[in-house]
């Protein structure tokens, strides 16, 4: 119930990659189950989680986690000649649970560094106003949401021998 509710709250564009992530998941304990021998197959729980732990949210790849987790234990209780299933399923499951952690880590700071580089791009770093990269679209926008009953109004100074300024006190006092 868990994993429908999860998946039913993804945008759409997301919800085939998240709904086969989850299904290899619940395969995958199927697979751990009839496994003879046990082999590496546990160890495949890893790619589902990770590829949910760097394109979902974080409440969507703990869903994918927790599924994880029960589907390792189950197939491993299933599984009768499998063999140290304790030390198979807390091993793979804190690998798993790890490697996860550390890819949304990582998502989560490029996402934020991307936000840094983004807003260093289109604003001055002496002012913090819009530079001009940023300012035309945003004046553009402006322009098309006035209406008659709030219309826009837009001041520009041009202040006549700037540069002399500039080179009489300085570019930080200009």
């Amino acid at each position: 119930f868990a994993m429908c509710a999860a998946i039913a709250a993804l945008p759409p564009a997301r919800r085939p990659m998240e709904a086969a992530a989850f299904a290899s998941l619940v395969l995958l304990g199927v697979l751990i189950a009839l496994s003879k021998p046990l082999g590496m197959a546990p160890t495949f729980a890893l790619w589902p989680v990770v590829l949910l732990a760097h394109f979902s949210s974080h409440r969507v790849a703990a869903a994918g986690y927790a599924t994880a987790v029960v589907a390792v234990g189950a197939g491993l209780v299933a599984n009768t000649s499998a063999t140290m299933r304790v030390d198979t399923f807390v091993g793979t499951t804190a690998s798993v649970g790890l490697m996860a952690w550390l890819v949304a880590s990582l998502t989560g700071r490029e996402a934020r560094l991307r936000a840094e580089l983004a807003a260093a791009a289109e604003t001055d770093p002496l002012t913090g106003l819009l530079n001009r990269r940023a300012f035309h679209p945003t004046l553009e926008c402006l322009v098309a949401g006035a209406s008659e009953k709030a219309g826009l109004t837009l001041v520009v100074f041009d202040i006549d021998h700037f540069k002399s300024i500039k080179d009489r006190f300085g570019h930080a006092a200009g």
